[in-house]
């Protein structure tokens, strides 16, 4: 893992401890900046990891029987996606995990900023970054849904963890 401080550009290497696995893929860096969660292949499932980064000891380990798209911390929560449906893990549930979104069509990227949650959506021809709403708030406390949509498909977004910012890409844009 590399951290570059985007003001003087530093680079730092984080050397995670090594697993025997298919190697590492994901990664997600909590919201108060005190863990890091890596996923990693192993077979034809994914091990969710969660390593405190002073001293990088093992806090959980989360098996999924699946590929993981996606991981990305919103408060106190990890958010996995997996097929069309955004999961979630916390310490407050013992690691075990809760349908955040069930999505009806296909979600190809999860990424959380700015204390919401945003998914790129769509098929072959189109697609659509939408904010999520955990469904878990109580209505008087939802915001309402952003959405923005292109006709292209190679179609992915960005989001600033310091700004109220998005940047996407639409066909080379």
């Amino acid at each position: 893992v590399f951290r570059i401080n985007l003001g003087d550009g530093e680079v730092t290497r984080l050397t995670l401890p090594s697993i025997n696995s298919g190697g590492d893929y994901l990664v997600a860096l909590s919201t108060d900046k005190k863990h890091l969660a890596v996923a990693r292949l192993a077979g034809n499932e994914t091990e969710i990891i969660g390593y405190r980064l002073e001293g990088f000891s093992p806090t959980f380990l989360r098996k999924v029987n699946a590929v993981v798209k996606s991981l990305d911390w919103h408060e106190d929560e990890l958010l996995y996606l997996k097929g069309n449906t955004v999961f979630s893990i916390s310490q407050n549930t013992d690691w075990e995990p809760r349908v955040f979104h069930e999505g009806q069509t296909l979600i190809s990227q999860l990424q959380t900023a700015g204390g919401k949650v945003f998914a790129v959506q769509g098929d072959l021809s189109n697609s659509e970054i939408r904010q999520y709403n955990n469904p878990f708030i109580p209505e008087t406390q939802v915001i309402d849904e952003l959405t923005i949509s292109s006709p292209q498909r190679d179609f992915s977004g960005v989001y600033s963890k310091t700004s109220d910012r998005i940047y996407f890409l639409s066909h080379r844009t």
